[in-house]
């Protein structure tokens, strides 16, 4: 999975474990009302906005490197995601989002038989 665009200022990681993956974005000083997550057609989607504190003079800043504004990161989902069952939670500027795998989406192996016919998959 490799995000669609990018924003520099959204760090995100994705885990994989036997039943789900397990995703993780930084997202400092938002809170959750500020933040939208929503899928569709395979592609995850988490799009929010930094507001600043309070307005301040130009003048008085000597240096500034903290961002505000809306981002949106798109990610491709693998085609085992359960999308009914995603869970959602935001602690401390952190999101986490937990993907279970569709067992029904899982790639099946193929046995062989002794036997030149063709097996039941």
């Amino acid at each position: 999975m490799s995000p669609v665009g990018s924003s520099s200022s959204v760090a995100i990681d994705i885990d994989e474990e036997k039943d789900k993956y397990l995703l993780t974005v930084d997202l400092p000083g938002m809170e959750k009302n500020d933040l939208d997550i929503s899928v569709t057609d395979g592609l995850l989607a988490i799009s929010g906005e930094k507001k600043e504190e309070k307005k301040r003079e130009e003048k008085n800043c000597i240096f500034s490197e903290r961002r505000y504004g809306s981002f949106t990161r798109s990610i491709p989902l693998p085609k085992n995601i359960n999308v009914d069952k995603l869970k959602a939670r935001f602690d401390k500027g952190i999101l986490s989002l937990e993907m279970p795998k569709d067992e029904k989406a899982a790639p099946k192996k193929i046995r062989f038989l002794q036997t030149p016919d063709f097996c039941p998959i």
